[in-house]
């Protein structure tokens, strides 16, 4: 099974755009809810570090247990967040958990490929 891939903008203001270039590959419109569940849950508990700059990105992979139990994140290569920035958006994301996963059985999938872009709170 292919990972889900999603996109989180960092800060109050969530932006979904790219998940749903992923999402639309599936017709059923509980994709995008659960994308947007998914990220919302993540969100709630980041607070981006003043050292990680608006715009800079960081991809997450995330493993999950079906409840939505995180098995495991892991911070790509690539992720332009310093190391407080790293562990700020992994502790997050295990603090998010369980992640939505009621409801969203039939959409569920076990790896999470999470794209964050860092933005400023919105007003």
């Amino acid at each position: 099974m292919r990972p889900l891939a999603l996109v989180a903008v960092l800060g109050l203001s969530v932006g979904i755009a790219s998940a749903q270039e992923r999402a639309s590959e599936s017709p059923d419109p509980l994709v995008h809810e659960y994308a947007r569940a998914v990220q919302s849950a993540i969100l709630k508990r980041w607070t981006r570090p003043q050292s990680v700059a608006v715009g800079q990105r960081c991809v997450l992979d995330v493993r999950q247990l079906p409840g939505g139990i995180v098995a495991s994140v892991d911070v790509a290569s690539d992720c332009e967040y310093d190391a407080a920035g790293r562990q700020s958006i992994m502790a997050a994301t295990l603090k998010a958990q369980p992640l939505p996963y009621a409801g969203y059985e039939s959409v569920f999938h076990r790896r999470l490929i999470l794209k964050f872009v860092a933005q400023d709170p919105a007003p």
